[in-house]
């Protein structure tokens, strides 16, 4: 974010550097003003060699901000670095393996959730598309499987028979 007022710079080529990043500019007392308010950047957005420039010009630069927690005191007990460290990239693992078990857990134990209730009904058709045609149950979805698995055995007879038609 560029906040409107004067900056340091003299005028000259900056300009239109700086027009050419959207910013509206002027001249003050022989300084470059800013004359809005501009988002030259939003979160998340990748910054090309140009726009990065341009903040390094106005003071602005990429940090990242965190604690380094040395110790916590809580209920007197106080909590070494230690045991408050966290490794990102094992917790994300941990995160997502927790993840896949509640989605097994939740298939295994047949209990329906927003995330899995789509392949139980799923798995509940083919079973009983199984089951009906294992039974030779005559229902219109599974005609043609009764009709092909016939057909095998039939030829099957055939060959075995050595029954030419």
């Amino acid at each position: 974010m560029i906040e409107p007022g004067k900056t340091t710079f003299s005028p000259g080529p900056v300009i239109s550097e700086l027009s050419h990043a959207g910013l509206k500019t002027g001249v003050e007392d022989g300084k470059v003003t800013i004359k809005e308010k501009k988002v030259l950047v939003k979160a998340g957005e990748v910054i090309n060699d140009n726009i990065a420039n341009l903040l390094s010009k106005f003071g602005i630069t990429p940090m990242e901000i965190g604690l380094d927690l040395v110790a916590v005191y809580e209920n007197g007990l106080i909590y070494g670095k230690d045991v408050l460290a966290i490794d990102e990239k094992a917790f994300l693992a941990k995160l997502a393996n927790a993840s896949f078990q509640a989605y097994n857990l939740s298939m295994d134990a047949s209990y329906p959730t927003k995330d899995t209730v789509e392949e139980m009904l799923n798995k509940a058709h083919a079973d009983a598309r199984a089951v009906a045609i294992d039974s030779a149950i005559f229902a219109p979805e599974v005609i043609e499987a009764l009709l092909a698995a016939a057909n095998a055995q039939a030829v099957g007879l055939q060959s075995e028979a050595r029954y030419d038609v």
